[in-house]
């Protein structure tokens, strides 16, 4: 999917779901090399998400590399834990805005967990289209009550 804007064209397969109020995750390096290895995690703000990655902000500088792997765990409003790897990074002051696509590709589950937590994100930001997204939901068989 294209999405055009003023300034720029955006090549993403998924359409990023801007998080407002942002939420806070643990971020900690998973894998090296194809290593699994244990690092203390550190506090990050999730800017923006979406099916196939999302957006974070730390003040931490790391490399954007395929190399490794990150782990992040969402605990409000759904426990979820996502691994992903950098494809690109910003320095914002004394922050770098981060942003990773998921390695591997989430299994079913959590495909699921992420799309209705998304779904949810949606709703609080926008509640006067509950109706709408409660009627999407039926007709593409993602609810089995009824609208």
């Amino acid at each position: 999917m294209i999405i055009r804007t003023k300034t720029k064209v955006s090549r993403r397969r998924h359409l990023r779901l801007q998080l407002s109020p942002s939420l806070i995750a643990d971020m900690a390096i998973c894998e090296i090399r194809g290593q699994a290895i244990v690092t203390r995690s550190r506090p990050v703000l999730v800017l923006n998400a979406s099916q196939g990655g999302l957006a974070f902000l730390s003040v931490l500088d790391l490399p954007v590399s395929g190399d490794y792997t990150v782990k992040l765990t969402l605990q409000e409003p759904m426990a979820l834990e996502l691994r992903g790897q950098i494809r690109w990074k910003r320095q914002q002051g004394n922050f770098y805005e981060y942003g990773i696509v998921y390695v591997p590709a989430p299994s079913a589950s959590q495909q699921h967990k992420l799309i209705c937590l998304l779904n949810r994100l949606l709703l609080q930001q926008s509640p006067s289209q509950a109706k709408i997204h409660s009627l999407y939901q039926h007709l593409s068989g993602l609810s089995q009550r009824p609208v």
